[in-house]
């Protein structure tokens, strides 16, 4: 059975089944969150919970027992005065209601973080929280240092191969043996070598997309261009662009919605 928080006086309590969420004074609009939700929703917008709130069916009334006898009624109804009070057309203007407190959602975690933002490859609108956006740079750091770790060392691995069959070579010539020239090329690694590098290359730009969509949506979030990215060029020349971009994007978002649309971390209690 789904366990659910509930959001009471401006905190956050729970985990409650459905049966506690109705002791609790679970109401229509009481907003409520569960494992698989990215926020908080109001209970009618829940379909378990819209079936618990519904009101169960009256019983039929008992049928009353006829009297045997009735008085006689009065036919006589005093006549209802036909004059009513002008009500005045005067309207206060138009204020703007007061914006709410504001509730932060549960934190996302690793595998939601990861699927969330694969699922956004190509969305660099919006917004993204903290944990969206580190969770799942910290995927990205560590798909790379083992993919293009464990490629690198088996590329390391046949350019030394390929140098031992030239110095083979050349030591053949020397010897007067002459080359076995079919032997050398069923023994050369470069197509292989070019196969590693292209399957790197793709990996690379497969994760590094993702990585510029999450950081436009992250930088959205504090109210930033998502085109500061641009700074990770300048570490081709001094290694300090991308180290800019990463601490622009450590502080947190306002609650508040900005020209990006609403906050992915925060809801505002009615």
């Amino acid at each position: 059975m789904a366990q659910y928080y509930l959001v009471q006086n401006g905190q956050k309590a729970g985990p409650f089944t459905v049966e506690q969420l109705l002791q609790n004074g679970l109401n229509p609009d009481s907003l409520v969150f569960t494992q698989g939700m990215t926020a908080w929703t109001k209970a009618a917008e829940v379909p378990e919970l819209v079936a618990a709130l519904a009101p169960a069916p009256a019983p039929a009334p008992a049928p009353a027992a006829q009297p045997q006898y009735q008085a006689a009624q009065p036919q006589y109804q005093a006549p209802q005065p036909q004059y009513q009070q002008p009500q005045p057309q005067y309207q206060q203007p138009y204020q703007q209601p007061a914006m709410g407190n504001y509730v932060a959602t549960p934190q996302m975690d690793f595998v939601t973080a990861v699927k969330t933002c694969f699922k956004k490859y190509f969305d660099f609108k919006g917004r993204a929280r903290r944990s969206e956006f580190w969770w799942f740079m910290l995927a990205t750091w560590i798909i790379n240092a083992v993919v293009n770790g464990t490629l690198s060392s088996i590329v390391s691995g046949l350019m030394a191969k390929k140098q031992a069959i030239q110095q083979a070579a050349i030591n053949d010539i020397f010897s007067g043996n002459g080359i076995d020239t079919a032997a050398i090329e069923s023994q050369d690694p470069t197509g292989t070598i070019i196969f590693l590098c292209v399957l790197m290359f793709i990996i690379f730009v497969a994760i590094f997309i993702p990585q510029l969509s999450a950081g436009a949506r992250r930088l959205h979030d504090l109210g930033k261009s998502g085109h500061l990215q641009w700074l990770h060029l300048a570490s081709i020349f001094c290694g300090i662009g991308s180290i800019i971009v990463l601490i622009l994007c450590i502080p947190e978002g306002k609650p508040e919605p900005n020209k990006y649309g609403e906050s992915p971390k925060f809801v505002r209690q009615q």
